[in-house]
């Protein structure tokens, strides 16, 4: 299931555009398998089971302008996402009895926030353009593995199993071009960009 919507207004001198996108799958599958032993007969059966849940939206925000000679945007990006993983690992033996399950449950939300500031103008034989962007960025994932050999759920420690990790990004540049001929065109720039993970 997926929604998508787009808004373009004028404000002021400028014009804003709005753009939001939010998407929900879900999955389910099942397999049954014969488990065989040393002598390559039937000893059991395997059922897997799997399920899988996954939300995402998106929305932005773009709003430029002319302020005299400059041509000015300023947007902001965000993204989203959540994921939803089950998988049940379910072995009985050749009388139909539970003889072992694991169940193994993973949840991973990960986010971005993105906002810039470009403007740009043309000058005699080029252009001057000059832009600035901070960005945060998040993941953050868990996992769950339950073990079951008929007397009970007992949780395994794994290591590792929570994980989280976030960036903060900032960048910034200038960018000057020269026309040389109507068929060459020169560009230099210089760009700072710093970024730091927790």
């Amino acid at each position: 299931i997926g929604l998508s919507g787009e808004i373009k207004t004028p404000i002021g001198l400028g014009e804003l555009l709005l753009v939001g996108a939010f998407e929900t799958r879900e999955g389910r599958t099942s397999e049954t398998s014969q488990v065989l032993n040393a002598q390559n007969t039937i000893d059991g059966l395997e059922l897997v089971l799997s399920d899988q849940e996954n939300e995402s939206g998106e929305f932005s925000a773009n709003y430029s302008r002319q302020l005299g000679e400059w041509r000015t945007e300023l947007s902001a990006l965000f993204l989203a996402e959540r994921s939803d993983t089950r998988q049940e690992n379910t072995e009985f033996d050749s009388g139909n009895i539970l003889d072992e399950r694991a169940i193994e449950a993973e949840t991973s939300d990960d986010f971005e926030g993105i906002l810039r500031a470009a403007t740009s103008r043309s000058v005699a034989n080029g252009a001057w353009s000059f832009e600035g962007e901070v960005a945060f960025n998040k993941l953050d994932k868990s996992l769950r593995l339950t073990e079951d050999d008929g007397s009970g759920p007992i949780l395994i420690d794994l290591p590792g199993a929570n994980t989280l990790v976030e960036e903060t990004r900032s960048e910034f540049g200038v960018t000057r071009s020269w026309d040389v001929t109507s068929l060459w065109n020169v560009e230099t720039g210089l760009a700072y960009e710093h970024s730091r993970l927790s």
